[in-house]
This record gives structure tokens, sequence and C-alpha cells, in this order.
């Protein structure tokens, strides 16, 4: 028969009595955050190196069709890709670590043992969230600082590429949009991190929408704290009078926009770091989506941290409760279940977000907040709370 909570406590209470914390948690500490960073190490290893074989596969006739290197070329893209494939693979591999940590140690019967000297189950998932913490930051400093500028680095790589073949092959990828100074500008390539432009079309509006005037330029340089247009075919509309069409090859551009307006536009949200998208929500007439777009992704970005402790938290409860049923692995799949159910509502409540359906807020961490309470209250139902 099941000790009830008093009398565990009363029980845990006199071994707490014989061991001194400060001695039993650090070492139990060191030993699960070992395991757990070890395990982590593998599985992202394997995950990350799987994905980037996938990539390269599939990309692999188009970048020896735009870039002339060999090995090189895949070298160069397989490295620029390695810090966007490690934060998207990272989440994934937290839950994977906490999975084979927790059930391995229950295989060895070391968490029986650990109960058998009076200790929670609850502790050794303490000693196990500095692992998890270190693997969370480590995640959040690649998404944040590592992952955009080697986004951006891939970007500049390929329009260069792009430049110098533009002749034969057509510009890569969708165009980049801003709107600006009631203006709204095309930019087919954005090269040298965003002071040259290849093919620009600038479309200038009135307060009611009506087009007053297009302008076509082969290129755009930014030089001096200025922009230069060169190649220009500027039409200019006359409401119930037709237009005047203007042909010119050089002309200067007066806007706000920098060369960093163009540049981080081209980037996907997850190619931007923090401040860059906290920029792009405190400036609404300048981005390539509504501000409500960025701050997802902003939210998105801050929940990391707490997204990794979820994943322990799906981990946790399963093993445990599948160790008495006589099941490791039904629970380490169990697990993974719940796991790609979190990964689903998370990128389902992102594209919620994103096209401004609910709030960003709401978007970003609803699924976070939701799968931390199913784990907290299966994790006190195992325990018998």
């Amino acid at each position: 028969m099941n000790a009830s909570p008093k009398q565990r406590w009363s029980k845990w209470k006199a071994v707490r009595a014989m061991v001194p914390t400060r001695i039993f948690l650090p070492t139990l500490t060191r030993y699960a955050s070992r395991q757990f960073v070890l395990h982590l190490a593998i599985t992202l290893i394997g995950l990350v190196a799987l994905t980037q074989l996938m990539d390269l596969l599939n990309s692999a006739t188009e970048l020896m069709d735009r870039h002339a290197g060999g090995l090189l070329t895949i070298g160069t893209y397989a490295l620029l890709r390695l810090p966007e494939t490690t934060t998207m693979m990272m989440p994934f591999s937290i839950l994977l670590a906490s999975l084979v940590t927790l059930g391995r140690l229950s295989i060895h019967n070391e968490i029986l043992a650990l109960k058998a000297a009076g200790m929670p189950y609850r502790w050794l998932l303490y000693a196990l969230i500095p692992g998890v913490l270190g693997a969370s930051v480590l995640h959040l400093v690649i998404a944040d600082q590592v992952a955009p500028p080697a986004f951006r680095a891939l970007l500049a790589w390929d329009a260069k590429a792009a430049e110098d073949t533009a002749a034969r092959l057509p510009t890569p990828g969708d165009p980049v949009w801003i709107r600006a100074e009631g203006m709204t500008v095309r930019a087919n390539i954005v090269a040298n991190e965003g002071r040259r432009i290849l093919g620009i079309t600038l479309f200038r509006r009135d307060a009611d929408d009506n087009l007053l005037s297009i302008v076509v330029a082969e290129r755009a340089e930014y030089e001096n704290g200025k922009w230069i247009l060169s190649g220009v075919q500027s039409l200019v509309v006359s409401q119930g009078a037709g237009g005047a069409y203007q042909n010119v090859e050089r002309m200067n551009w007066d806007t706000s926009l920098t060369p960093s307006h163009f540049s981080d536009t081209a980037a996907r949200p997850a190619g931007l770091s923090m401040l860059e998208l906290l920029r792009f929500v405190m400036q609404p007439g300048i981005g390539a989506h509504a501000p409500y777009f960025y701050a997802t992704w902003l939210h998105e970005r801050l929940s990391i941290p707490i997204a990794s402790l979820v994943m322990l938290l799906l981990a946790a409860p399963v093993t445990q409760g599948m160790q008495r049923q006589g099941g490791i692995a039904s629970g380490m799949a169990i697990g993974l279940g719940l796991g790609f159910l979190y990964f689903v509502a998370d990128g389902f409540m992102l594209a919620l977000g994103e096209a401004g359906t609910v709030p960003p807020l709401l978007a970003a961490w609803s699924p976070t907040l939701l799968f931390a309470s199913l784990g907290i209250a299966w994790l006190l139902r195992v325990e018998g709370y």
C-alpha cells in the first residue's frame, strides 16, 4: 500500500537530517546534468547532420548552377545554414535528451535507488534544470546572435552569385517589399548588406491610395549617405490627364530608408535578432509585414528558455509513469508524441499570430503555458498529489 504524502514527507525529513542537502543535491546535479549534456550533444549532432544532409541533397543542383566551386560551394552553404538548422533542431533535441536520460536512469534502477534513499522524484528534475537552462541559453544565443548574421551572409553570398549570373539565371527567391513615407518599394536582389539593389521599383500613392508615380531603376547604390539610382525610367501620373514619361541615366533618391532596412527586410523573421524585430515593431511604417507579424516572432524568441523547460516537463511524468507500468519504450513514445503535438500547436499559433488572427502575446505563449500546465498536472498525479 502506497504511503500517504504526509508519511512520505516525514520519511524524507528523516533522511534529509542524515544527509545534508548541500552535499547530496550538488552531487546529484552534477551526475544528472552530465548525463543530460552527453545525450543532448549526441542527439543534436545527429539530428543536425541528418537535416543538413537532406537540405544539401535537395539544393545541390541549384547550388551548382548558381555557384561555381564544387565542394567549396557545398561546404560554404552547409556552414552558413548550420546555425539556423541548429536553432530548429534544439527543442526536439532537448526533449529527446530528457527522455533518454530519465529512461536510462530508470532502466538501471537509479531512480529506484534514489527513492529508496527517501528522495522525491521531483528532486531529480531539479538536478536536471541547470543542464536544460544551459541548453536553452545556448539555443537563445544561437537563434538571436549567431543565426541572423549567418543568414544574412548566406543571402549576400547568393545575391552576389545572382548578380554575376543574372544574364543566364532568374532572380533567386521572392522580391523584397518595403512600405515607407507613403511609398511602396520593390527590390529584386538585395546585395552587399543592403547597399546595392538590383532591379528596384518605387510606387508613390496619395492619401486616397491613388497612384502618383512609378520609378523603375536597374540599380540602386548607397554612396556617401545617399542613394543613387541608375538606368531610371519614371512615369508621373496626372489624374484625368495621362502622365509624363522620363528616362534618365542617374538620379538621386531622397529617402530615410537605409541599407539596413533592406537587409533586415530581406531576411526571414528567424534571421532577425530581437533588437531588429523590436525595431520593426516600434516603426510600423517600415517593413514588409505588419507590426503584429514581427511582434509575434519577438515573443516567440523570448519564450525559448521556457519552452526548453516544457520539454523537460513533458519527459518527466511519462518516464516516471511508464516505469510503474513496466514500459519505458512506451513512455518515450508518448513523450515524443506530446512533443510533436507541442510543435504542431506552436506552429499553428505562430501562423495565426503572423496573420493577425490572434494577439502576438497569445500566439507565442499559449502553447508553452498550456503544455507546461499539462506536464505539471501529470507529474503531480504520478507523484500521488
